[in-house]
């Protein structure tokens, strides 16, 4: 047993002092597991190492869990694609440009490293991670035609109670004020007074809306 548990370490220096010399940090709240394993049992990693491995990035709900995304991740690494998952929190929403954008742009860099860029793509998102996704594609328009080139690996997506705009303020303070549980305790007083300011945040003349608008035109 002490000499397992002696491989064990030694293996595990051996991934962080070597391994992630070919790997990319990934951004707060995301995650990397592997193809070919168990994702609902394999040690998450936060760096997205160097290959040509198909990737399926999955864009959460917001509040969603490790261990809710994990069932997701397990459909795509047991057929041999690697995954990024985005623990998607309600700061990404709520504060757009510093959370939401500079996430995703941090994934695209990433993604678009000279030893990753290879990597077929494919999307899964889930209620606000259309938001998300909507800062990827703006950020891929900045970049012109290495934007395009990234954007022609994306071979697909798929899509779950994707929320427009309209939608966000509702949905962004029951996920608040419920835990990330929707439905657990509907039209509380603090999840109403929440939504109405939201809503004065996202008002159809500001220019947050604006912002959020452009992010899923």
């Amino acid at each position: 047993m002490l000499l397992g548990r002696r491989r064990q370490i030694t293996r595990t220096v051996w991934d962080r002092l070597v391994c992630s010399r070919a790997a990319h940090s990934l951004p707060p709240h995301t995650i990397f597991l592997p193809a070919g394993r168990d994702s609902t049992k394999e040690r998450a990693q936060r760096a997205l190492p160097a290959g040509r491995t198909p990737v399926a990035c999955l864009l959460g709900w917001v509040g969603c869990g490790e261990r809710a995304l994990r069932k997701y991740a397990d459909l795509y690494t047991r057929r041999g694609v690697d995954v990024i998952a985005l623990l998607l929190k309600p700061q990404h929403v709520a504060l757009p440009v510093s959370r939401g954008e500079s996430t995703m742009k941090c994934i695209a860099d990433v993604l678009s490293a000279a030893d990753t860029r290879e990597r077929p793509i494919m999307v899964q998102g889930f209620s606000a991670g259309a938001f998300m996704y909507g800062n990827l594609l703006t950020e891929l328009g900045r970049r012109g035609a290495e934007g395009a080139d990234f954007a022609a690996r994306i071979k697909g997506s798929v899509w779950d109670s994707p929320v427009d705009a309209s939608g966000v303020p509702f949905g962004l303070s029951r996920a608040i004020m419920d835990g990330g549980v929707a439905g657990r305790s509907e039209g509380t007083v603090g999840q109403r007074l929440l939504q109405s300011a939201l809503e004065a945040y996202l008002s159809p003349s500001g220019p947050m809306r604006q912002y959020y608008q452009a992010c899923y035109l």
